[in-house]
C-alpha cells in the first residue's frame, strides 16, 4: 500500500490525502528534536518517559478521486492500519531495531528476562544489536534509509511487492525469536527464496533431477524417439522444483555485494568466508526443508548455544546461525532492492491490493433470470445458483419467486443444438427442476418438451439421480449404481466448474440413494450412507436426530421432506 499511495500507478492528478498518525514503540534512540521525513512517512519525535521509547509516525495515504465523483460508494481511504504496519517494517529492518505499533510486542520483545517455553535463551543472545535496549541512530543511517525507502518505492510492482514480503518476512522472524528458533530460521531463508524463485534466471538441466527419479526415467525412455524423450524431460523439469537448493545458493551468491567479505566484516564477530558461506547455505536450505515438512527442530547445538558468530560448526560442518543467516538476508535484500531500477509511472490495476476491498461471488439473486447470459458453457453455474436458492426458501420459509421464463426459453433454443449428453444434461435438469414449481397449465407444454430427451432423464448420470430426487422417482438402474454416482459426485464437487448442488441438495441427495438402499433390503449399506450425510453436512441438526433415532431399531422409508423438514 505504500507504494500504491505514492501515486505512480494513478492515471488522475485529483486524488484523496488522508493524514494517519500513529505512535510506534521502539529501542531506537533518535535525537529528541528531529524530525525524519523518508518518501512514505515521517518520524516525529516525542519526549522520552521510561525504558521503551515511542515515536510518533505520520504517513499519507494517496487515493485517486474517480472522474465526475465524488460517487456514493466511493473509496476515498483505508484504515491505514496497512500503512502504519509497512512503515513500521521498514524502519525496523533499515535501522536493525525493533519498531513497532503493538506496545506489548516491543516490551516483550525488548524486556523478557527469562526465555520462552522452548528456547533456550533470549532473543539478544542469538541476533546481536536488533535487541538492545537503546540503540543509536547515527544521522548516516537516517540518510540510508531515506534512500533506500526511494529506491523501493521507485521500483517497478513485482520488484517492490517482492521485496516487501521478503521485508516483511525478515521481520517477522526477527519477532519469532522470543518464542519459536524453528520458524525464526524458517522464515529468514524463506525471505531470501521468495526472491530466488521469481527474480533469478536460473534454468536447471536434466542433470539437476534427483538421481533415483531420473534414472527410472531415463530407463522408461529407452528405445523413444529422442524429440519424444526431449519433450517429456522438458516437461518434468517444468513441473517440478528441481534443484532448489542450488539456486537458493547461487541467488545468495549473486546478490552478496563485496562489502559484506569487507567492510561488513569488520563489524560482524568471526565472518563467514565465501567458500565456508556455499556449505553452509547448504545446510540451511535442507533445515529449513525438514522444518517446512516434517516440523523437524534445529540441531541442539545451534539452539543451545546462543552465538553472535556468523557459523557454528555443527557435525563438522559450517551451519549459519541465526547472527549469520540474518545477516546474509539483509544483504541480500539490500542489494536486490539496489538494483532495482526506478520507475516514476507504471500501468498498474492496484485496486485489488487496497485494504478493505474484498472480491466476493455475487449471489445467484442478482443474475439468474438473464436468459441472455445462459450460455452452454455456465450452464453448471445457473444449476447451482438455482439450487442454492431453492435450497435458501426450504430452509428459510421464504417463499421462491423468480421469473425463469427468459431462461427457459434459452435452454429450448441451445439444447436441440447441444450433441453432447455431458453438455445437454445440466441444462435439462434445470429446465425439469424449476418446471416443478410452473404453474399447472404449463406442464403440459414443459413435459412435451422433455420428452424428447427422455433418454437423458432414463440414462444414469448425476443430473438424472437429481432429477430422478426432485421427481420422487426410483431409477430404472440399480442402485449400485445411484452411489457410485453420489461418490463421484462428492469427489467433484469443489472442482472448477463442476457440480456442486450446495449442502442441503448434497445430504438430500444421500438420503435419497440411501432409501433406494433400504428399499432393495440391504440396510447395512443404508445407515452407511446415513451416516456419511451426518459426517459431511453436520450443520443440519435433523439429519443428527434421525441417525440417532435409527440407531437401535429398523430403519422406516426414507422421506427427505421429514428428515430435512422445510421450515414453514
Amino acid at each position: 500500500m505504500l507504494q500504491i499511495s505514492s501515486g505512480k500507478f494513478f492515471t488522475t492528478d485529483e486524488r484523496w490525502e488522508t493524514s494517519h498518525r500513529a505512535s510506534l514503540y521502539t529501542n531506537c534512540g533518535f535525537f529528541p528534536n528531529l524530525t525524519i521525513t523518508t518518501r512514505v512517512g515521517t518520524i516525529l519525535p516525542v519526549k522520552p518517559s521510561g525504558d521503551l521509547r515511542t515515536v510518533s509516525c505520520e504517513v499519507i495515504e494517496r487515493l485517486p478521486k474517480l472522474p465526475g465523483g465524488p460517487y456514493s460508494g466511493e473509496q476515498v481511504a483505508t484504515s491505514g492500519d496497512s500503512l502504519i504496519e509497512d512503515f513500521a517494517a521498514l524502519l525496523s529492518f533499515c535501522f536493525k531495531a525493533i519498531v513497532t505499533p503493538d506496545q506489548y510486542l516491543a516490551q516483550r520483545l525488548l524486556f523478557a528476562q527469562r526465555p520462552a517455553l522452548g528456547m533456550a535463551a533470549l532473543p539478544k543472545q542469538y541476533l546481536r544489536h536488533t535487541f538492545d535496549t537503546e540503540i543509536a541512530i547515527a544521522e548516516a543511517q537516517i540518510v540510508w534509509t531515506q534512500t533506500f525507502i526511494e529506491k523501493l518505492i521507485g521500483a517497478s510492482r513485482a520488484r517492490y511487492s517482492g521485496a516487501m514480503r521478503a521485508i516483511q518476512r525478515y521481520v517477522t522472524a526477527v519477532h519469532r525469536l522470543a518464542d519459536d528458533l524453528e520458524l525464526s530460521y524458517t522464515l529468514l531463508v524463506a525471505s531470501i527464496e521468495s526472491l530466488a524463485q521469481q527474480f533469478d534466471e536460473f534454468e536447471p538441466s536434466w542433470n539437476d533431477y534427483a538421481q533415483d527419479k531420473r534414472m527410472l526415467i531415463n530407463d522408461a525412455l529407452t528405445g523413444a524417439p529422442q524429440d519424444i524423450s526431449e519433450k517429456l524431460r522438458c516437461a518434468v523439469l517444468a513441473i517440478e522444483h528441481v534443484a532448489a537448493g542450488r539456486r537458493f545458493r547461487e541467488f545468495v551468491h549473486d546478490h552478496l555485494p563485496s562489502s559484506f567479505y569487507r567492510g561488513e566484516a569488520a563489524e560482524q564477530q568471526d565472518a563467514a568466508g565465501k567458500g565456508d558461506l556455499d556449505t553452509a547455505l547448504k545446510i540451511a536450505y535442507d533445515l529449513r526443508s525438514k522444518h517446512v515438512h516434517t516440523l523437524a527442530p534445529l540441531p541442539p547445538n545451534l539452539k543451545g548455544i546462543p552465538t553472535h558468530n556468523d557459523l557454528l560448526v555443527v557435525d563438522g560442518k559450517p551451519t549459519l546461525t541465526i547472527q549469520g543467516l540474518a545477516r546474509v538476508a539483509r544483504s541480500v535484500i539490500c542489494e536486490f532492492v539496489n538494483r532495482s531500477e526506478n520507475v516514476d509511472r507504471d500501468i498498474y490495476d492496484f485496486w485489488p491490493e487496497v485494504p478493505g476491498r474484498l472480491t466476493m461471488q455475487m449471489s445467484p439473486v442478482m443474475w439468474i433470470t438473464n436468459g441472455q447470459s445462459y450460455t452452454v458453457k455456465d450452464a453448471r453455474l445457473y444449476l447451482n445458483g438455482y439450487l442454492s436458492m431453492f435450497a435458501n426458501a426450504w430452509l428459510t420459509g421464504v417463499p421462491l419467486s423468480t421469473d425463469m421464463r427468459q431462461v427457459l426459453k434459452k435452454i429450448e433454443q441451445l439444447v436441440r443444438d447441444t450433441k453432447k449428453p455431458r453438455d445437454r444434461l445440466p441444462m435439462l435438469a434445470l429446465y425439469y427442476i424449476v418446471g416443478t414449481s410452473c404453474p399447472v397449465e404449463s406442464h403440459e407444454y414443459l413435459h412435451k418438451f422433455l420428452l424428447a430427451y427422455h433418454v437423458d432423464y432414463f440414462s444414469p448420470s448425476i443430473e438424472s439421480l437429481l432429477a430422478h430426487m426432485f421427481a420422487e422417482e426410483n431409477p430404472n438402474w440399480p442402485a449400485d449404481e445411484s452411489e457410485k454416482l453420489l461418490v463421484e459426485y462428492m469427489k467433484q464437487r469443489h472442482h472448477k466448474n463442476s457440480h456442486n448442488f450446495g449442502p442441503f441438495f448434497g445430504a438430500a441427495l444421500t438420503l435419497f440413494v440411501a432409501e433406494l438402499r433400504r428399499a432393495t433390503g440391504d440396510e447395512p449399506a443404508c445407515r452407511r450412507l446415513v451416516t456419511k450425510a451426518v459426517e459431511n453436512f453436520p450443520k443440519f441438526a435433523t439429519l443428527r436426530e434421525f441417525e440417532a433415532r435409527i440407531k437401535e431399531s429398523s430403519i422406516p422409508p426414507i422421506v427427505i421432506d421429514e428428515v430435512l423438514p422445510p421450515k414453514r
